[in-house]
């Protein structure tokens, strides 16, 4: 009976946790407008990207990747499937350790 107590709020949780990651790693891609820098500045603007490109679903690195898949746009596949699965990790460690 305690463990269901815990696990839905563990479970709610664990799914604004992730939410609220994936909309944070969506915003990633704002930063890079125009007046982003002059609203908030170089360092905050550098700052953000450090801590929400990690959370991104288009890497900084496949701007410039080729269309025939010889460049880095041949690995976005594999990118995809790293971020899925470390959306996954977040959710499950996050309601592992509040139900605990």
């Amino acid at each position: 009976m305690e463990y269901r107590r815990a696990a839905i709020p563990a479970v709610a949780g664990g799914l604004m946790v992730t939410l609220l990651l994936w909309w944070a790693g969506a915003s990633a891609e704002a930063l890079r407008l125009e007046g982003a820098t002059d609203v908030l500045g170089f360092a905050a603007v550098a700052d953000l990207q450090r801590w929400l490109l990690p959370w991104a679903y288009e890497p900084s690195g496949t701007a410039g990747g080729y269309v025939d898949g010889t460049g880095a746009s041949r690995y976005l596949g594999l990118y995809h499937t790293a971020i899925q699965i470390r959306f996954a990790a977040a959710f499950a460690l996050y309601t592992a350790g509040r139900s605990s």
